[in-house]
């Protein structure tokens, strides 16, 4: 898997909205309906799908009279396993035991059980 996109909240916020819509494909109309509750106004809205059409999580569907409508590029499944992926290798150099000695600390964990969760994390680290 290649390198996801930092995004800000409000970005993957927008993103949830798309996502959880289970469409095809979204326009920002629409979008902007399903966040008005969160108050956000339709121009901001209009900003971030720029912002994720520039950063890759968008791509033009189609165009609807004066609608155009966006798909996104990759799932949330996707997106949640490359953002964990690069944090991973961000913070723990792509190696697994100083991941594991911060989660659980060496104390509270056995040596089966840390040889365990190592080779399911090494496993799927190993799946890009």
């Amino acid at each position: 898997m290649g390198q996801v996109p930092k995004l800000t909240k409000k970005e993957l916020e927008v993103m949830e909205v798309i996502w959880e819509s289970n469409k095809a494909s979204i326009c920002l109309p629409e979008v902007a309906e399903l966040l008005s509750d969160k108050k956000i106004a339709y121009q901001s809205v209009s900003n971030y799908f720029q912002k994720l059409y520039r950063k890759g999580m968008l791509e033009l569907s189609h165009r609807d009279g004066h609608k155009v409508y966006y798909k996104p590029i990759m799932t949330r499944e996707k997106y949640n396993q490359g953002a964990i992926t690069e944090s991973l290798k961000k913070g723990y150099g792509n190696t697994l035991d100083g991941l594991i000695a911060n989660f659980y600390g060496k104390d509270q964990l056995s040596e089966e059980r840390a040889t365990k969760l190592y080779q399911m994390l090494e496993d799927f680290m190993n799946e890009e």
